[in-house]
């Protein structure tokens, strides 16, 4: 069984003890090197505290795994909808709170107990500081679809429905892609792309808009805030990191009810108000989704919604930091319930990095790297940016001297009068 009878059948005829181990068929995880920083590892007052960082495709440095936990509490992130399977890493990012998955996986991996299963991936840490609505933006797109010719992505029911629109709702829609300058296209993305073209026919380019314009990441939102929706066609893939943004910028968003629906479990893609679902996985109940949607603009409040506790920077830092253990053994009168005003913390960041929690969170007047993606070299220097900066603090230190005495944490030891 192979996990691409998921990507276009919203009824397979599996039982989910078949259906997870075909979700976990297919990973990023090793291909791209890729980290994301949610707290530098910290020392002040005598006390250390390691860091936190969201990693992929770490085994191709030539830093240890090991080595690096020293100074990091890793999350492992597959960049899809499988469980990670780096067996080393302190926890894994499991896109969605799912009891029954969780279970399925602590009974065939009995010896990976030891690792945290979080609810989390990449998209969750989306800057709501930077994607957000400016009101007088013109609405010029219809609906916007940021994704590449992949098989996952549906794009031919997407097509059809296009068409159906446009005959039963007497109005054509403009549909933008921001492919980027991906030319030429892979043997693979280009069968995509004439399936998709082949679903319009000769009117195609009356339809879609595809911009081979590269739209870098500080251009991205001024697309979402001219653009009515924004349209998901997958069932199976990661959180999608653009349906984050989107929300953030207060456009509603489609997805089929189907997305990822094995993976997820009873969890909702969507905080409430924030979108539409297309009940079932067929171009006429597409088309009906985006006319609802469309005609009931005013109705969403996906920006308010996705902020009040589904997610975003804010949000996902305090929740994380809650849910490891590690952080509450080791951060000094740490309150779950009130993560962003701890005393230390604060104290601790600005002591370490001369800049504010909020700050090195929003990656605002700082320079502190955060995050790379599939690029080795740069891992690894900023990893050894870290490293070096920590030793730093931990051998400076004027009133302890540390020892390495773990692979977990650091102790004080022989403490000196000021």
């Amino acid at each position: 069984m192979n996990y691409k009878q998921l990507l276009h059948n919203s009824h397979p005829n599996h039982s989910l003890d078949e259906i997870y181990p075909m979700l976990d068929q297919f990973s990023w995880e090793e291909e791209a090197c890729s980290f994301t920083i949610i707290l530098p590892p910290l020392c002040f007052e005598g006390q250390f505290v390691k860091g936190l960082a969201l990693v992929s495709g770490i085994s191709k440095l030539s830093l240890s795994i090991n080595e690096i936990q020293k100074h990091f509490v890793l999350l492992y992130n597959s960049l899809w909808s499988s469980y990670p399977r780096n067996s080393k890493a302190d926890g894994l990012l499991t896109c969605y709170l799912n009891p029954l998955r969780e279970s399925w996986f602590k009974q065939q991996f009995p010896h990976r107990q030891h690792q945290l299963l979080l609810p989390y991936q990449d998209a969750d840490w989306t800057n709501e500081k930077r994607f957000y609505p400016i009101k007088q933006t013109t609405k010029d797109i219809d609906v916007l679809c940021v994704s590449r010719f992949l098989e996952c992505k549906n794009l031919p029911i997407i097509g059809q429905s296009l068409h159906i629109y446009h005959k039963k709702y007497k109005k054509k829609l403009k549909f933008y892609i921001p492919l980027g300058d991906v030319s030429p296209l892979s043997t693979q993305s280009l069968a995509v792309f004439k399936e998709f073209q082949k679903t319009l026919g000769k009117r195609f380019d009356d339809y879609v808009f595809i911009s081979k314009k590269r739209y870098y990441h500080h251009s991205m939102p001024n697309l979402y805030r001219r653009s009515k929706l924004y349209l998901l066609g997958s069932l199976l893939e990661g959180k999608n990191r653009a349906l984050h943004e989107a929300m953030c910028c207060d456009v509603p968003v489609v997805t089929f009810k189907a997305f990822n629906q094995f993976a997820r479990g009873h969890t909702d893609v969507f905080p409430h108000g924030a979108g539409s679902y297309a009940e079932s996985f067929d171009a006429q109940c597409l088309a009906d989704a985006l006319h609802n949607t469309l005609s009931n603009l005013t109705a969403f409040s996906p920006r308010n919604n996705y902020l009040s506790g589904f997610s975003g920077r804010f949000n996902t830092f305090s929740q994380l930091l809650a849910k490891i253990p590690y952080y509450n053994h080791h951060l000094p009168n740490l309150d779950p319930k009130n993560i962003m005003d701890n005393h230390w913390l604060n104290q601790a960041i600005q002591h370490c990095y001369q800049t504010s929690l909020t700050d090195f969170i929003l990656e605002r007047k700082t320079k502190i790297p955060h995050h790379t993606i599939d690029r080795v070299e740069r891992t690894e220097k900023v990893f050894k940016y870290f490293i070096a900066k920590n030793i730093h603090h931990l051998t400076k230190s004027k009133k302890h001297s540390y020892s390495f005495y773990s692979q977990n944490h650091y102790t004080r030891i022989n403490r000196k009068n000021p």
